[in-house]
């Protein structure tokens, strides 16, 4: 059967059969979205990676070993210094309030800092400030001329300058089930509005911190983006067709089809996320493409005297196959993202994919017999003879194509150098990310982690595993001493704040066992010493302080952790290749793990999904035009259009200094899928009108008196479907919206001059 008798036997369906299609399509729909409350959120670090992806595998070691490296990180900044008597019971409260905050299993700070302190014969470790002490002027000058001159406390518990402190409240390893970062920072807020004085500034950040910061910034943008885009869809639609009829048909699909995308999705056992926050917004704007070309096409034939059925079976012939073709090329782009190694894209891709689908099922199945029952109304019938002329051209497209005859070469040779140029432009383009950076500055934890760089340093950092070899290994003189060069070496390093470890300790208990003496900060000859040394370590501990979470259990391996204020992929990963090749240069076993590396590691994932999805998807969107057309000539024909925007794209986004990160990674497919659709509509329209015996030109000019205004339409409905993202604060959204919207805007210029122009300089009309 071929594609006009598929048309026929569909139109013959929706129109005889209305009401069966009815029933039908609604109860399909109504079964996927029964499934929507199954939806479950998950905005932990786990849903960027499948469960037996290698970096996750690691981490998770890692967190067997040591525990949890994620915290909710406290700055707080005094008025007059911290150490005044307000400024120390604040920080008192504060850390004695957040062990009782939820998966919280440690909290560090200067309040309960574990410090070594020699006296006569007794050494002592307690609390740093302890609850109980007498706050006198000259105690806190004591603790702070201590704190000052101490190796660890500075750039790490407070700054340099004692006016600001940090509170460490670290979570509880995510093995057996996610720790509740929500209700974590929530209670951490809670504190800040119970004790916050007005004079002393709470900033919160922290890896726990930035969990929740992708779930409240989704919550966000999707409470602001979608009004404004819902918003503007009912505008253009007012105008396009004079009435609600237009709006309440769109709103019908692009409800219907969102839901049941997102009911698909709950069965598959997705989870909503910051990256599906973005779906409402894509789908809204594909969703009504199809029904703008539907409708428009539909008033055409009612202005220009055609009965309500009539006019239906004409839109319906002239858009069936094209709107299924589009809709097809549109799912493959996004579907293209589905081998994603990265989670979050890869159902990003499969949501839309499945909602552009239903979109198109929708519109045919359920709108299209609806509308035999609900006539648009306001359409009035254009009394002027020659709109109801088969061979009507409208006076503006006959003086554009002239146009474009006459000007075709240079046209050609233009676009040409353009594209040549923006292809040189976009190899420059970096991959690149930064997990600050993906939150604009108005976002609180952006805020929060550059003022903590400012006054701290780091507050979020790499761990370093330290594999001695052996067990006790830890304990060995020689060991130690090449840890202690690895050490000091990352110390002078330009971005690290603060590097802790058990050394400062093992040195710290030397010092103390000779009588405070600074000349034996320094670590011992002797095994048996060091072991000792630890022993009275941890005897003087209280519960939960102990050393469980810098050495394991055989004492074969011990833990660094680096606080460094640089975190763009690029660079860190860069970094962490010579910390390794360092250590290894030294003799010392050293891998680097953590949260941090955790997320910079997926740079690997995203080069891997920006080539397999834009080849994926531009081999089966080629296929299917060489299929559609079936000319492989004008099939890969259809595609230079189509590949244009995406240079030229590629070009301004460099410009802009735009990474390629998770949100820029999804632009060629999605686009490419996209942007096909306007070539699709000229080009079956024109092989139409080409086939009925209409001239090259002339047929060009019946495209853009007929499909132009649609195309138009719905490109400027998807521009501002996706331009709305750039009122996101998730900058990845931001910078997926804005590219998006500028290639589509681009697609439309060049399949309006350089595939006409391709078009036209083809063989000489007879």
């Amino acid at each position: 059967m071929n594609a006009q008798k598929w048309t026929t036997a569909i139109s013959d369906f929706v129109l005889t059969k209305s009401k069966i299609s009815i029933v039908l399509v609604l109860i399909l729909i109504g079964g996927l979205i029964s499934q929507v409350p199954k939806l479950k959120e998950d905005f932990s670090y786990r849903i960027w990676f499948s469960e037996d992806d290698p970096l996750l595998a690691k981490f998770d070691a890692f967190e067997r070993k040591f525990g949890n490296d994620e915290n909710v990180a406290i700055l707080i900044e005094t008025p007059n210094g911290v150490f005044t008597k307000e400024s120390v019971e604040l920080i008192q409260k504060i850390t004695e309030k957040m062990w009782l905050a939820p998966s919280v299993i440690r909290v560090d700070s200067l309040s309960n800092h574990n410090f070594t302190e020699a006296t006569e014969d007794e050494l002592k470790v307690d609390p740093f400030l302890p609850e109980g002490d007498e706050l006198s002027e000259e105690y806190l000058a004591r603790k702070k001329q201590l704190a000052m001159k101490d190796e660890v406390i500075p750039q790490y518990l407070m700054s340099s300058d004692a006016k600001s402190a940090m509170i460490f409240a670290k979570m509880k390893p995510a093995l057996e089930e996610i720790p509740m970062y929500k209700d974590t920072l929530d209670y951490a807020r809670n504190l800040e509005k119970e004790f916050g004085d007005g004079k002393h500034k709470f900033h919160i950040a922290g890896s726990a911190a930035i969990n929740v910061t992708f779930q409240e910034v989704s919550e966000h943008d999707m409470k602001t983006m979608l009004p404004i885009l819902l918003g503007l869809v009912i505008l253009f639609l007012i105008y396009s067709f004079r009435g609600i009829g237009g709006v309440i048909y769109a709103f019908v699909i692009i409800a219907f089809s969102i839901l049941a995308a997102f009911g698909i999705g709950a069965a598959s056992g997705f989870t909503f996320n910051v990256m599906l926050s973005a779906v409402p917004s894509t789908l809204i704007a594909i969703c009504i493409a199809d029904i703008v070309h539907v409708l428009m096409s539909y008033a055409i034939f009612r202005k220009q005297g055609q009965k309500n059925i009539e006019a239906i079976r004409s839109s319906l012939d002239k858009n069936l196959m094209p709107t299924l073709v589009t809709s097809i090329s549109t799912a493959i782009g996004f579907f293209s993202l589905a081998p994603a190694k990265i989670i979050p894209i890869a159902n990003m891709g499969m949501m839309n994919g499945y909602g552009t689908i239903l979109a198109w099922f929708v519109t045919i199945f359920l709108a299209i017999p609806l509308l035999k029952y609900f006539p648009l109304k306001n359409i009035k019938e254009d009394e002027t003879s020659e709109t109801k002329k088969s061979d009507y051209i409208g006076a503006k497209s006959k003086v554009y194509t002239k146009f474009l005859v006459r000007f075709r070469i240079p046209v050609l040779i233009s676009m040409t150098l353009l594209t040549i140029g923006s292809f040189v432009i976009a190899l420059d383009s970096e991959v690149n990310s930064d997990p600050y950076e993906y939150f604009t500055h108005k976002v609180p934890l952006r805020v929060a982690n550059e003022t903590m760089e400012k006054d701290i340093g780091g507050s979020m950092g790499a761990e370093i595993e330290l594999d001695s070899g052996s067990v006790d290994g830890v304990k060995d003189p020689e060991f130690l001493r090449k840890a202690e060069q690895f050490q000091n070496w990352l110390m002078d390093q330009y971005y690290v704040s603060k590097v802790v470890g058990v050394l400062d300790i093992i040195k710290g208990m030397n010092r103390s066992l000779n009588a405070g003496q600074q000349e034996f900060y320094k670590l011992e000859d002797d095994q048996n010493v060091i072991a000792q040394q630890l022993f009275l370590y941890t005897m003087s501990l209280p519960q939960g302080m102990d050393l469980n979470n810098r050495i394991t259990l055989d004492n074969q391996q011990t833990r660094m952790t680096v606080l460094m204020n640089i975190h763009d992929s690029k660079t860190v990963l860069e970094e962490f290749d010579k910390w390794e090749a360092y250590a290894k240069s030294i003799g010392l076993n050293a891998s680097v793990s953590g949260k941090v590396p955790l997320y910079q590691k997926m740079n690997g994932y995203i080069v891997e999904t920006f080539f397999e999805s834009m080849g994926m998807a531009l081999v089966l969107v080629s296929i299917l035009m060489i299929i559609i057309f079936k000319s492989w000539k004008i099939g890969l024909l259809s595609m230079i259009p189509n590949a244009v925007p995406i240079v030229i794209g590629g070009a301004i986004m460099h410009l802009l200094n735009i990474p390629i990160d998770m949100g820029t990674v999804v632009i060629i497919s999605c686009c490419l899928g996209i942007a096909v659709d306007d070539t699709i509509h000229f080009l079956a329209n024109y092989l139409k009108h080409r086939r009925d015996g209409y001239s090259s030109q002339d047929s060009i000019a019946k495209v853009l008196t007929f499909t132009g205004p649609a195309l138009v339409l719905t490109t400027v409905i998807l521009i501002c479907g996706f331009g709305t993202l750039a009122f996101a604060t998730f900058n990845p959204n931001i910078n997926f919206g804005i590219m998006t919207a500028i290639v589509l805007g681009t697609a439309l210029i060049v399949d309006f001059t350089l595939l006409p122009a391709i078009l036209l300089s083809g063989k000489k009309d007879a």
